[in-house]
């Protein structure tokens, strides 16, 4: 018998600020002080005081939460974030957040938030992701600089606060866009510009695996009259031919079967 999945979707919750309001990323956190669903993104306020002759309209970065997922969503005011938020993920002690102009948060209720700190050469670059696996949290991001042997950012955490950055050109020169931690083979995997992907365990060593190299075809149909003589009613059957090549990593034990 057939069978039809059918799912409905219900609005619970919904920023209600006449300004535009965007929710980019969430995820259900377990932490010691909260267990509920976050979200981050970006909105705007308007700032109006004493001091301002006219309103003023400001971005911010926008966190709500909640226990259930259902109807208990807040959003969190005021702002502690004066950039957007792209990205969040937790371990089981604490959660953190990033964002625009290298913005890192760190909570360990989703109530108070402190700012983390990264070592090195000050940057302002966009951090797109984070990731927590293996006792550590990697973020990544856009190019560190506007350079062409600038590199993509990658930066390294063990406990949320303290971050060193391991971006460098040998590793990649391409803006990052996204983080994931495969926990069944307990590896992270790094994606961004240019069809790059990298692979980390720890985040210190990184393989490439940025082999996919895509041309776009040519082909010659019925020779070169074809686009000056034949009509729709005058084309006939034919085949056309191309070479493929393809770049295969298999596991141990696993057995690769090739064919025409």
């Amino acid at each position: 018998f057939p069978v039809t999945i059918c799912i409905t979707w219900n609005e619970v919750y919904a920023l209600s600020d006449r300004l535009e309001n965007y929710l980019v990323d969430i995820s259900y956190v377990t932490i010691s002080g909260f267990s509920g669903y976050i979200g981050v993104g970006k909105g705007f306020d308007l700032i109006s005081t004493n001091e301002t002759p006219v309103p003023t309209i400001v971005e911010v970065g926008r966190v709500v939460i909640s226990s259930t997922g259902e109807y208990d969503w807040q959003l969190q005011q005021p702002s502690f974030s004066l950039y957007p938020l792209y990205g969040i993920a937790s371990s089981t002690q604490g959660v953190v957040v990033v964002g625009e102009n290298a913005s890192i948060f760190y909570s360990e209720n989703a109530s108070n938030w402190v700012s983390g700190s990264i070592s090195g050469t000050p940057i302002t670059t966009t951090i797109r992701s984070v990731a927590y696996g293996n006792g550590t949290f990697i973020a990544v991001g856009d190019k560190t600089g506007t350079g062409a042997n600038d590199p993509g950012l990658i930066l390294k955490s063990t406990d949320g606060l303290t971050w060193t950055q391991e971006s460098n050109s040998t590793i990649t020169t391409n803006n990052l866009t996204q983080v994931y931690f495969n926990a069944n083979d307990s590896v992270f995997y790094i994606v961004g510009d240019n069809q790059t992907i990298l692979e980390t365990f720890v985040g210190s060593t990184f393989s490439d695996l940025t082999n996919l190299q895509m041309n776009e075809p040519y082909y010659t149909v019925q020779g070169n009259d074809f686009l000056y003589g034949y009509g729709p009613e005058e084309l006939v059957a034919g085949v056309t031919y191309d070479n493929l090549s393809m770049f295969v990593k298999s596991a141990p034990g696993a057995r690769i079967v090739t064919g025409k």
